[in-house]
């Protein structure tokens, strides 16, 4: 297959999770690294810009026959960033990127019981609970602070029967994890419809059957409402996360940078009462119970 470089100029933050998003729709390797002062930048109109760029920027590699526009706009959709970042289109030599970076994955513990295993690794503990992922190929392949502190969220309370919505699913791995822990309903949902058919093939993957809608089509209410997205788009949501908990339900909100946290509880803190944070460097983990 032929590929392409995308070199992105974002006027947002950039961090480990932009990466992952790339990576969900459909780039095949990304990575954060210095700007290069000395090469053309192009705008949306098409012009040479070279002005105000950001200190890093995103490099992805991705097939050549990707919507480069499309892919763009949607990095900076679910990055919140408020416009359409700057970038460049290159050429690169023929290699199967879909196997570079291999070598850098392998089974990753995320607690005694809950690992998560690449497709071309045998699992070290079969007596665990194993998700079978390639990480690389779709958002949350268990890498990044974020989802770790969301699978070990649900490693540590899901104790069975259980209701869950994975909400910005993403890989689908945080709801193919609850699933393979003991919660019985277990469904999902994203903006992006890559996203769902990627989730949808990993579910298949573990053999677990986990029920996705678009957003506008959720009419259950759920024990549990899990969403590893980002701070702004979480504040935004707080209303339609609140109305598909139960009463005396949970929300477990990640994606959240330590200084956006009291931010985010100001959101839903007419709904929900908070436990202490759970941090991860600069990534939070935020746990609310409904008020009755």
């Amino acid at each position: 297959m032929d590929y392409k470089r995308i070199i992105i100029i974002p006027d947002g933050e950039l961090n480990d999770q932009t990466c992952d998003i790339a990576l969900e729709l459909g780039a095949v390797s990304a990575s954060i690294e210095t700007v290069d002062p000395e090469a053309p930048w192009f705008h949306e109109i098409g012009e040479p810009f070279w002005e105000n760029l950001a200190p890093a920027q995103l490099t992805c590699v991705v097939p050549k026959n990707l919507k480069i526009e499309n892919f763009v706009d949607l990095i900076a959709q679910k990055s919140s960033w408020g416009n359409i970042p700057t970038f460049r289109v290159e050429d690169i030599e023929d290699k199967d990127w879909s196997r570079v970076g291999r070598d850098d994955y392998g089974p990753i513990m995320i607690t005694n019981n809950l690992w998560i295993v690449p497709t071309w690794h045998q699992p070290e503990n079969s007596n665990a609970v194993n998700i079978c992922l390639d990480p690389g190929l779709a958002f949350g392949s268990g890498t990044h602070a974020t989802t770790r502190l969301c699978l070990e969220w649900l490693a540590k309370n899901i104790k069975g029967n259980e209701s869950v919505m994975d909400y910005g699913c993403g890989s689908g791995i945080l709801a193919i994890a609850a699933k393979l822990l003991g919660a019985t309903m277990v469904h999902g949902t994203d903006i992006d419809p890559q996203a769902m058919q990627s989730a949808t093939m990993n579910a298949e993957l573990n053999n677990v059957n986990i029920s996705l809608f678009e957003s506008d089509q959720l009419e259950n209410t759920y024990d549990i409402v899990i969403a590893n997205i980002l701070a702004n788009p979480l504040k935004k949501l707080s209303q339609k996360i609140s109305s598909l908990t139960n009463n005396s339900g949970k929300i477990v909100l990640s994606g959240i940078m330590i200084k956006q946290s009291i931010d985010v509880q100001k959101a839903y803190s007419s709904d929900f009462s908070f436990k202490p944070i759970d941090k991860r460097g600069d990534w939070v983990l935020l746990e609310g119970i409904k008020i009755q």
